[in-house]
């Protein structure tokens, strides 16, 4: 009897003094910290518990970049190891919290944990990681040697991240960090609303200097080559004040509309709107022998007039369709 009756009272005492034990989990060292708020962003928490590499609310832009990143450094044999993506605002402002909180055990274990040495930036909304428009990552080559790190990046990574639309900002400082080149971005953006008119023609530079010849429209992106005075270029098409010329086995464009290249030979270009398409004929006449035909929409180069017909270029000579079903 006496044995149930201590064990009844030492069942009663824990009962009360249960409530006052303290249960410790993950995010209570974060919780009890003094001068730290407790995180409630669930991708903040995420973090905390280890999951440092997270791509949501991750700019589509830098998604489309990091992808084109990604083949071209697989066509090098190179590799690439993320460290970190999307960083909520709330995870900063919680190191910047706990590296100004006041003196505590808990705040030195936290700031082990992390890793945090020295001063901590104030929180940005507009911090590239926060608005997503940046990630940490290494990229080493084919022999596995890094081609950037915290104070340096090798200038064919470079190249490479601008042609995926990425920038290293802080190559000095951080080069690891990759951002979203927004400058590329812009100019893709502006590109896709440009159209380019059709315009064949020949020209003669005339500008002692020359013109560089441009991967596309703008002064700011990649140069192709130079064209010298007295060249003969064949244009294609003009948009703005460049004109789209070919250049070796594809094209360029020089920004010579207002000035600096005159036009020797110009050709008009027509399209076939005649519905069941158009006879292509040998001379200009309906009677003439036919020698082809030309389905709705088909492009022609005009190079004279005569009367109610065209003389079109076709094949590896000359045609002439009725000029009535040709729209300029």
């Amino acid at each position: 009897m006496n044995i149930m009756k201590k064990t009844l009272i030492k069942f009663s005492i824990l009962c009360i003094l249960a409530p006052a034990i303290p249960i410790y989990d993950k995010a209570s060292a974060q919780d009890n910290c003094p001068g730290v708020p407790p995180l409630t962003d669930p991708l903040a928490i995420r973090m905390e518990n280890g999951d440092t590499l997270i791509w949501d609310k991750v700019d589509k832009g830098l998604i489309a970049a990091k992808i084109k990143y990604e083949k071209l450094l697989e066509g090098k044999g190179w590799k690439i190891k993320y460290e970190s993506a999307y960083r909520p605002l709330q995870y900063q402002e919680h190191f910047y919290k706990l590296v100004n909180a006041p003196a505590s055990a808990c705040k030195s274990a936290e700031l082990k944990k992390h890793g945090l040495v020295g001063v901590v930036a104030k929180p940005n909304p507009n911090a590239p990681h926060v608005k997503g428009i940046a990630f940490d990552a290494i990229v080493t080559n084919k022999y596995g040697v890094a081609l950037n790190g915290k104070n340096f990046v090798n200038s064919a990574l470079i190249t490479v991240a601008h042609q995926a639309g990425l920038k290293f900002p802080l190559i000095k400082t951080d080069g690891v960090h990759h951002e979203l080149n927004s400058t590329v971005t812009k100019l893709s953006k502006t590109k896709s609303k440009i159209s380019e008119k059709p315009f064949n023609a020949t020209g003669k530079i005339t500008t002692k200097s020359g013109f560089n010849v441009r991967k596309t429209p703008s002064t700011s992106l990649k140069r192709l080559g130079l064209i010298k005075k007295n060249s003969n270029v064949t244009i294609v098409a003009i948009t703005g004040d460049w004109y789209k010329i070919r250049y070796g086995k594809g094209y360029g464009y020089i920004k010579a509309v207002k000035n600096g290249l005159s036009i020797t030979k110009k050709e008009n270009r027509g399209t076939v709107v005649a519905p069941s398409g158009l006879n292509v004929r040998k001379s200009a006449s309906i009677n003439s022998t036919k020698t082809g035909w030309l389905k709705k929409g088909t492009s022609v180069t005009i190079v004279s007039k005569n009367g109610d017909w065209y003389k079109i270029k076709y094949g590896k000579s000359y045609g002439w369709v009725n000029k009535k079903f040709v729209k300029m």
